[in-house]
């Protein structure tokens, strides 16, 4: 079989993975996580944090309702006023920084196998992937 077609499914079984761990322990924390995380780096719309998570707008929307009122982004109106931007609050940079810690201890169901030199040569490949 191609290695290109054996990696991706290599790369889906590892998503699954991930999904039935958190799953099983009914958390919501990685699409926490992950919006904080995006956001963290940068302000951003709705819409874009909605295509760099392959999510539907709507979904992302009632998350980011969810997390405005435990005070961890604000919103604002941009240009027309159709487009909503996102942005940490103060709050919202404390909690990324507790979530990064739990996840550390949490992420080594993952990673357990590999090196801490494999991690780093195998990052930028993953890099280039969620960029498109």
């Amino acid at each position: 079989m191609d290695k290109r077609i054996i990696f991706l499914f290599t790369l889906y079984l590892i998503g699954r993975k991930i999904r039935s761990h958190y799953k099983n322990k009914n958390e919501d924390g990685m699409l926490t996580a992950a919006i904080l995380n995006l956001l963290y780096q940068q302000g951003e719309t709705v819409t874009k944090l909605a295509h760099k998570l392959s999510t539907k707008v709507s979904a992302i929307s009632e998350k980011i309702m969810t997390l405005e009122k435990e005070k961890l982004v604000k919103k604002m109106k941009v240009d027309d006023g159709r487009e909503v931007f996102v942005e940490l609050t103060q709050e919202g940079k404390n909690k990324i920084a507790n979530l990064i810690t739990i996840m550390q201890k949490h992420c080594s169901f993952v990673t357990q196998k590999l090196t801490d030199k494999e991690i780093r040569t195998v990052l930028p490949i993953l890099g280039k992937l969620t960029d498109s």
